[in-house]
């Protein structure tokens, strides 16, 4: 949903970098051949030869691929240049001819993405992949730095890192079976061979990894020998003599460094979970557990007084001024979100989710001086956004039908239970105990009840503020349309929405709809659409007042639970003193996890919340860098405290 509490909609930190938030886009030159060259770095994207022979035979063959996946749950395959995405679909298609049943995780890195219609352009010279290649094409990636997640299939899935690789490799957070070192020559792409990246790639490996790369460059072999691998060199493809393969020793020792915001813990990997919560988070926590096999147990209260009982709502992006890992957060969750609503291949949402453009003008001079900021060194290209004198155009944004998505998503759980939960329990046997007395066990316990959460996390220190808002709805005979301006409005099918309050709220029960705020709601939107002042003068208006969760720094929260005695037993004098931590001892509630703390904008939180926070259940690869992880830690409100010497 659209914030409309002022302290969500900006978080200005006005700076200047060198870096443009926009990463560059390749400059191509295309020869004869048809083969994409980089000017920048003077070399091609594939072997003129045969790029696909030579991805099958130095990437595939070289990492013994298909055979090391057959007999894995999770198999991980991570490169280093993403370019036309042509190991992507090579890798698609080998592992749909394999039929194995597994999950393969792909992570890549791609400083210089690609347009969509060159890759198409060089794709196009092998037929065989197009089933493959038009998977891919159709969820072409965002240009913007940060890390996108694509569901190529029912059982792949892609998640792309995209920035500068020194930027980006340190901070991913994964562990590869198999690494496709595809960069550019290290000879004209000297950044991507570095001894630091190659370290990283180290870090980022599983026990027996193996590495496959066309380089046999001396500096390459030593800097990946200094990393742990074991490297040779192998009969080279077409006019290259030689090729790397390397792996990585079977004794790894698992590192234990000190954890105080619980993201580094062993997975659950659960067969069972009970959700306690019913709306857009819980639902969507439920799906991506469903897809893992999990037996989904959601408990509702019954009568739900959070946004996702909306008619209408809207999913656009937050700006920030600066490239923060907040700022970052904020951008990914809405694109992944574009995606869920929008590319539902089995039409779960149909007639729920509908694509347009959000029109957000400015008023006085602190917007002039937000969207001038923009305008000067934008998050997004021109696809997405555009800033024209002192308006914002988000080109995308994504007008939603709660209730009905809601509807869908639940009903694709296991099962539903409608009770209070007055209890949660960790440990060996986790369970919940409703108000009737009943007790309902499983694997894992997720706590995702909203503002109605507080009671239940009362151990952990992570504060809910339950904030009411009314919003006012009418008949509606236009096109489909939105705007924004610290309250909103959309337009969609036969209903008009706009609104909405923001005000404290800490009863038990849904807020009463009142006249004041209603007026509120109409005085607020005639500043920022007064042409619709004589479209719905005299209309029927109806009022729906729902609780949104927030948290001290107006960000959500999802992951482990921190055992308050045990963590400020932990870390509290060093958090207090500022010494170093020492090494991480068991600080968190056995089995249960949280997420909530959404705000006004769960729509666009929930589906990306929901990879985070099940890719860390199994130890699969996270949507998202390891400082962003941080940034939504729910140990992170108690950390904070122990720092302060509370």
């Amino acid at each position: 949903m659209y914030a409309d509490d002022p302290a969500q909609t900006w978080l200005i930190v006005l700076t200047s970098s060198e870096v443009p938030r926009l990463p560059p886009r390749p400059d191509l030159d295309w020869g004869e051949d048809a083969v994409p060259r980089a000017r920048e770095a003077d070399d091609v994207y594939f072997s003129v030869a045969d790029g696909l022979e030579e991805t099958r035979e130095v990437f595939f063959r070289g990492c013994g691929l298909p055979e090391r996946w057959m007999d894995k749950e999770i198999f991980t395959v991570a490169e280093l240049g993403f370019g036309t995405g042509l190991n992507i679909a090579a890798l698609l298609d080998l592992w749909d001819k394999s039929g194995a049943k597994g999950r393969l995780d792909i992570v890549s890195f791609e400083g210089r993405l690609m347009r969509r219609d060159d890759a198409a352009a060089a794709l196009s010279a092998w037929p065989e992949l197009a089933w493959a290649a038009g998977k891919l094409l159709a969820q072409w990636p965002e240009r913007a730095r940060g890390v996108q997640r694509l569901h190529l299939s029912e059982h792949v899935r892609l998640t792309l890192h995209q920035d500068d690789i020194g930027e980006a490799i340190k901070s991913a957070s994964f562990a590869a079976d198999a690494w496709f070192l595809d960069g550019f020559s290290p000879a004209k792409n000297p950044a991507m061979w570095t001894e630091e990246v190659m370290g990283h790639v180290g870090r980022l490996s599983a026990p027996c990894a193996v590495i496959g790369t066309y380089t046999v460059a001396g500096h390459v072999r030593r800097s990946l020998a200094a990393a742990g691998f074991e490297v040779a060199k192998k009969p080279g493809f077409a006019k290259k003599r030689e090729r790397l393969e390397a792996i990585f020793p079977t004794d790894k020792i698992a590192r234990s460094a000190p954890d105080p915001l619980l993201i580094d813990y062993p997975p659950e990997r659960p067969k069972s979970a009970i959700i306690v919560g019913a709306g857009i988070m819980g639902a969507c926590l439920g799906l991506a557990l469903q897809g893992r096999g999990v037996k989904v147990t959601i408990v509702g209260r019954g009568e739900d007084y959070s946004a996702s009982q909306n008619p209408v709502g809207l999913v656009m992006p937050r700006l920030d001024a600066a490239d923060t890992p907040q700022a970052r957060a904020l951008i990914d969750a809405y694109l992944y979100a574009r995606r869920f609503y929008l590319d539902q291949k089995d039409a779960l949402f149909k007639n729920s989710a509908f694509e347009l453009d959000v029109l957000q003008p400015g008023s006085g001079e602190t917007d002039r001086q937000k969207f001038s900021a923009l305008k000067a060194d934008p998050p997004l290209d021109e696809g997405r956004l555009k800033v024209e004198k002192n308006t914002l155009f988000h080109h995308g944004g994504v007008g939603v039908k709660p209730r009905s998505i809601v509807r869908a998503l639940l009903g694709r759980c296991s099962g539903q239970v409608t009770g209070r939960v007055l209890e949660v329990s960790g440990g060996q046997n986790p369970h919940v105990t409703l108000e009737t007395g009943e007790k309902l066990g499983a694997d894992i316990i997720i706590i995702a009840a909203g503002a109605y959460a507080e009671p239940l996390l009362d151990a952990s220190d992570i504060p809910i503020e339950g904030k009411a808002g009314q919003i006012e709805s009418a008949d509606w005979a236009g096109e489909r349309f939105a705007r924004a301006g610290g309250r909103y409005v959309v337009g969609l099918d036969d209903r008009i929405v706009f609104g909405a309050t923001f005000e404290r709220w800490s009863d038990d029960q849904n807020p009463p709809v009142s006249e004041a705020s209603r007026k509120e709601n109409i005085e607020e939107l005639y500043k920022f659409a007064p042409d619709l002042s004589g479209q719905l003068n005299g209309a029927d208006l109806k009022s729906h007042t729902g609780v949104r969760a927030t948290t001290q720094d107006r960000f959500p929260f999802i992951g482990r639970v921190p055992d308050r005695a045990a963590y400020s037993a932990a870390f509290g004098d060093d958090l207090r003193t500022g010494r170093a931590l020492v090494a991480n001892t068991d600080v968190a509630l056995e089995n249960i996890y949280a997420a909530g703390g959404l705000g006004a904008r769960g729509f666009t939180w929930a589906p990306w919340l929901a990879q985070i926070g099940v890719s860390m259940m199994f130890g699969e690869v996270t949507p998202t860098e390891h400082r962003t992880l941080e940034t939504i830690s729910p140990a992170r409100f108690l950390m904070r405290r122990l720092k302060r010497g509370r």
